[in-house]
C-alpha cells in the first residue's frame, strides 16, 4: 500500500509540477480559447496543457485516441511518463519500458521487453526512455485518453560557456 501511494504521489506530483511550475509565456495567450488541440494522425488528437519555457513542444499534454486509430511514433530525446486516464490501449515499444499496473497490489514497475505488445488499462502508467519509438493502438470501442509528461534534457554542461 505504501508503494502504491508513493508511486501515485510521484506521478500526480510530477503532473502537478509540470502544469503549475513550467508554464512559460504561452500562459499569456487567450485563455478563453482553451488548450491548443491538434490532430497528429487520423483519430489521434493532442491537447497541449503546459509548455516549458524555451521549448516548442508541450511538456504536459493529453492524447485522445479514437476507436480503431493507430499511431506509430518515433522517439526523441525526452523521457516521458504516461498515465492512462481511460483505456484500454495496446502499445508496442522498441525499447524496454517500466510499466506499473493499477491492479497490482505492490505497484512495483514491471520491465517490458522491447517489441512486446502490452495492453494498458485505466490507471496504468509507464516510463518511456529517450529515443523509444513504437506503435499505440486503440483496439476497443471507447475513446482512450492518456496524460503525458515529457521531460526534455537541458543543455549539455560541457557545451555551456564557462564562467570564472
Amino acid at each position: 500500500m505504501r508503494r502504491r501511494n508513493l508511486a501515485s504521489a510521484l506521478v500526480l506530483g510530477l503532473c502537478l509540477a509540470m502544469s503549475i511550475g513550467v508554464v512559460g509565456a504561452r500562459a499569456q495567450e487567450d485563455p478563453s480559447a482553451g488548450p491548443p488541440r491538434f490532430e497528429i494522425a487520423p483519430g489521434i488528437v493532442a491537447e497541449a496543457l503546459a509548455f516549458a519555457e524555451g521549448q516548442d513542444a508541450p511538456a504536459l499534454y493529453r492524447l485522445t485516441i479514437s476507436s480503431g486509430a493507430t499511431y506509430p511514433f518515433t522517439g526523441d530525446a525526452s523521457i516521458a511518463v504516461a498515465y492512462v486516464e481511460t483505456g484500454p490501449v495496446s502499445l508496442v515499444v522498441e525499447a524496454p519500458i517500466a510499466l506499473v499496473l493499477a491492479t497490482s497490489s505492490s505497484q512495483t514497475p514491471v520491465t517490458v521487453a522491447p517489441g512486446t505488445s502490452s495492453t494498458l488499462e485505466t490507471g496504468d502508467y509507464l516510463m518511456l526512455p529517450p529515443l523509444a519509438g513504437g506503435v499505440i493502438r486503440n483496439e476497443g470501442s471507447v475513446l482512450v485518453s492518456i496524460l503525458v509528461a515529457s521531460l526534455q534534457p537541458g543543455p549539455d554542461p560541457a557545451e555551456s560557456p564557462q564562467t570564472p
